[in-house]
């Protein structure tokens, strides 16, 4: 359970998203365009909401390649129906939304290739989408648009590519194979019918198709084959008279895809040509078993374009120029009249390419839940801060979703290695006692295990014991664990326990420690001295057992004992025994509940009442508010300078005092309410003395100043009493390392993180100046860090100290 993200310079991971992993994802060159369209049930979407996360723009988007994950060029993202922006033709049973990401790579980036460490159980290129982490200035914290997207539906994914200029071919001739980065005859340097160029590449072989165009770049061609070959006899002819039947090889087994497909372009064959292939047979599908070896027929798939059915007439050219020339001898002497251009042969063409290109266009659909999305290439994944797993119904039987489930407002997950389940396992939980929020109802946390992709509930009488009272303290939990089912979700392993809980996620202690193999260590009196119980028993006290056992390595005990008390002494007695009769177990007056609980809870070290009139109660008449401290001394884990009773020590001090005072009193028991006080101070070193090193020094021992207690320095903890500044400045100034104090101001906060200045007030000057907490229950503590400006003249001036140009944002320079 991991506090939100507070400081700005240090945004958590993006590890939360959707991923897909396809072979249609290896996009080796050229221009090429990603559209992923992610339909989601209608029902659950909402547009405004959906638009108003958008604008924020909330993901970051990612490709794998050899050398790791990249971002797109570019990326646009638009909504709208899913059939109408997948294009899909099959039959919807009902309406879906779409969210569709659409992403342009340029030619200079890398190839889009699988990636060894992609954190992805997959070993296809992917494309990634995870929540950006959005500063929010409201709440000063890092956040996810998770919210707007958590709860829809994912049905159906549709990948679909795009890629222009794909030039690194493998291209053979009847001949021989071709080099494609050079200028090349594509039917030999005599082309004749049935000549055959071949060509092929990876993503052209393990792909479906839903479109080819071949493009094609003349060298030396004549812009009008008409003219070109007029002399030919070959009738009325034109620029498309020249065609080549194309082809697929699949499996070798040949189908054709246009029987006659023009070479050239109609109005000049000089320029550029395509041939677009709309529709390719349904045979040539994805496919993994692809195979590269040996000739390009041999090829799982490959395609030609055959020379048919008209010649470029390189075989018919001696026999055409000699009859022309018989033509032109037979006029010369029958004295007719001669028009040279008559009996002119042109040499015929002989087609040299200077580039050829192929693009193309394929995808595939996924519709979750069918055989038909088994079978696929393509896989969806989730994304999670531990890794990625395949996308699966939920638990209950619910539809997938598009984001990780993550219903619970708090998840805490433990890994064991070494376990050999079925096994019994104890965990001792460490918490910072009193770091849950007391004014929170306590919610119920639920412990399961993860077997294959699904967590199963551990309160089916598995969860054999819990002293945490649902981690609101330290405790040992015992387990009757089963064996488990490996899984994809977290890191393999590991046996995965998970603790949820469904809201308030502050109401539970935060944790310090999980240990394994705890046990439980009683002490047993056998007539110590008395003075034995008047403190804790240390970390690190216990080293062995008193009697060895081979089967157990080692005794460890990381943290302090709790529970002990000492025999009472005569003194104590006299004073409890006194104070019993006056209170007689009644809390009627402020002093009785004050000494009733301290007398049963010598974990607290401070009680006070205060009456209703002091807390703005004047219209709940019986109303009395108890504000605790509990003691600390020897106690860590603890939250030195604020510490706080536990929900359930709460709950069990309300519970005494409310059976003890009269039936019309309501009684709440409380922490009291820490201010922390930070001070600024203009402070000159005494010469010799480095600047970084004593400025630290001197902010750890202001802190011990005003909050000596967390110190360990045997200080009282003082209910709504008062820091006077030159009691701070006479401090500092006696510090062997200060020369001069030249000026202070002070400053409070309720939260810690906002502090306003205490400006000294008329009154005040009277008894000087100080702050003190706005509410009676307040306890003045330590800020963790205070302003100390280093005074380098030798000279101070309070004007270089003051002003706009020396004032701190957010504490001193405040815009009205």
């Amino acid at each position: 359970m991991v506090p939100p993200a507070t400081d700005r310079a240090a945004p958590p991971p993006e590890n939360l998203g959707v991923a897909i992993s396809s072979p249609l994802l290896e996009l080796a060159e050229g221009e090429r365009a990603i559209t992923l369209t992610l339909g989601v049930a209608a029902t659950g979407w909402s547009e405004a909401a959906i638009q108003a996360a958008l604008a924020r723009d909330p993901f970051t988007v990612r490709l794998t390649t050899a050398k790791g994950w990249i971002a797109p060029t570019k990326v646009v993202i638009v909504t709208g129906d899913y059939a109408q922006l997948s294009g899909v033709t099959r039959p919807l049973q009902a309406p879906l939304a779409a969210l569709q990401l659409q992403l342009s790579v340029d030619v200079d980036v890398d190839p889009i290739a699988p990636l060894a460490d992609s954190q992805l159980p997959t070993g296809d290129p992917a494309l990634r989408v995870t929540l950006r982490q959005l500063w929010d200035e409201d709440a000063q914290q890092y956040v996810c648009a998770y919210g707007p997207l958590r709860d829809l539906e994912l049905q159906a994914a549709h990948l679909a590519v795009d890629v222009v200029g794909l030039t690194e071919l493998t291209l053979e001739s009847d001949a021989g194979p071709l080099d494609p980065r050079r200028a090349f005859e594509p039917f030999g340097d005599a082309p004749s019918v049935g000549e055959r160029l071949y060509l092929g590449h990876r993503e052209l072989a393990v792909k479906r198709l839903d479109r080819l165009t071949l493009r094609f770049a003349w060298m030396g061609a004549p812009k009008q084959l008409a003219a070109h070959y007029a002399n030919y006899g070959l009738g009325s002819i034109d620029n498309h008279s020249f065609t080549a039947r194309v082809a697929l090889i699949d499996r070798r087994r040949e189908s054709t895809l246009v029987a006659a497909a023009p070479l050239f372009a109609l109005e000049d064959a000089r320029a550029p040509h395509a041939i677009t292939i709309a529709a390719l047979p349904e045979a040539a599908g994805h496919t993994r078993d692809a195979s590269f070896t040996g000739a390009l027929a041999r090829w799982s798939r490959c395609f030609t374009c055959e020379l048919t059915p008209r010649s470029l007439q390189h075989e018919e050219y001696p026999s055409v120029a000699a009859a022309r020339a018989v033509a032109l001898s037979a006029a010369i002497a029958g004295g007719q009249p001669i028009n040279a251009a008559e009996y002119q042969v042109a040499r015929p063409y002989t087609p040299k390419l200077r580039r050829l290109a192929v693009d193309y266009a394929s995808s595939e659909e996924l519709v979750l839940g069918t055989a038909a999305a088994e079978r696929a290439l393509s896989r969806l994944f989730h994304v999670r801060p531990f890794g990625a797993h395949q996308i699966t119904p939920a638990a209950d039987g619910a539809a997938h979703r598009l984001l990780p489930a993550f219903v619970d407002a708090g998840e805490l997950y433990i890994g064991i290695a070494e376990l050999a389940p079925p096994q019994q396992l104890t965990l001792l939980l460490q918490l910072a006692d009193g770091s849950a929020d007391p004014s929170l109802a306590p919610e119920r946390v639920t412990w399961s295990y993860l077997s294959g992709d699904q967590w199963r509930s551990l309160h089916d009488g598995r969860l054999l014991a819990d002293t945490t009272a649902g981690l609101s303290h330290s405790g040992i939990l015992r387990f009757d664990l089963p064996a488990a089912l490996p899984s994809t979700q977290l890191p393999a392993g590991r046996y995965w326990l998970r603790a949820t809980i469904p809201s308030a996620p502050r109401s539970v202690c935060t944790t310090v420690a999980v240990r394994a193999q705890a046990v439980t260590a009683t002490f047993v009196d056998e007539d110590v001295a008395p003075d034995h119980h008047a403190h804790p028993l240390p970390a690190g006290a216990i080293t062995g057992l008193q009697t060895q056992d081979p089967a157990i390595a080692g005794v460890e005990q990381p943290y302090t004992s709790y529970g002990g008390k000492p025999r009472e002494r005569a003194e104590t007695f006299r004073v409890r025994v006194s104070e019993r009769l006056r209170h007689k177990q009644r809390a009627l007056t402020v002093w009785d509940y004050e000494r009733l609980i301290l007398e049963r809870f010598p974990e607290l070290y401070k009680v006070k009442c205060l009456p209703a009139d002091l807390v703005d109660h004047t219209d709940a008449p019986g109303q009395v508010d108890i504000v605790v401290i509990p003691d600390i001394r020897n106690k860590l884990p603890f939250d030195p300078f604020e510490p706080k009773a536990p929900a359930n020590l709460l709950a069990d001090v309300e519970a005494f005092i409310g059976a003890r005072c009269p039936t019309f009193a309501r009684v709440r028991v409380r922490n009291a309410s820490y201010v922390s006080v930070k001070a600024r101070l203009g402070v000159r070193f005494r010469p010799g003395h480095d600047e970084g090193f004593y400025r630290a020094l001197l902010n750890d021992e202001l802190s011990r100043f005003l909050s000596p207690w967390a110190y360990d320095d045997a200080a009282e903890i003082v209910i709504g009493d008062r820091i006077y500044a030159n009691s701070v400045i006479n401090f500092v100034d006696r510090r062997p390392y200060v020369d001069y104090v030249a000026d202070i101001k002070l400053f409070t906060s309720d939260d810690g993180r906002d502090y306003v200045y205490a400006q000294p007030s008329a009154q005040r000057d009277v008894e000087g100046y100080y702050v003190t907490p706005r509410r009676p229950d307040g306890v003045l503590v330590a800020a963790r860090q205070h302003q100390i400006d280093v005074i380098t003249e030798l000279q101070y001036s309070a004007e270089l100290f003051s002003g706009i140009n020396h004032m701190k944002v957010e504490l001193d320079f405040v815009v009205g």
